[in-house]
């Protein structure tokens, strides 16, 4: 039998195409608040024993910031669908 601990629900999924408002602790690497566009998942990671998913996305900083295209990781809990169980 398995045991209640071992059946953790995987994290929320980054969607493709869906934008994360993401405050400056729940990305890596970076300074300030930040919109990210995802554009692809790559991997999930683990830091310090929590989940964070690898990305990639179009990121800005600014509406006005015109963007870039970069890789960073962002927390698992700050994906919207982890805030909100049962949305997808």
């Amino acid at each position: 039998m398995v045991s209640p601990r071992a059946r953790r629900p995987a994290p929320a999924e980054p969607i493709v195409g869906e934008t994360l408002h993401l405050r400056e602790q729940d990305y890596r690497f970076g300074v300030g608040m930040l919109t990210a566009t995802v554009s692809f998942v790559v991997d999930m990671v683990h830091f310090d024993n929590e989940p964070w998913w690898h990305i990639r996305a179009w990121c800005k900083r600014a509406p006005s910031d015109p963007g870039a295209q970069r890789e960073l990781y962002v927390r698992a809990g700050s994906v919207p669908a982890a805030r909100h169980p049962g949305w997808f």
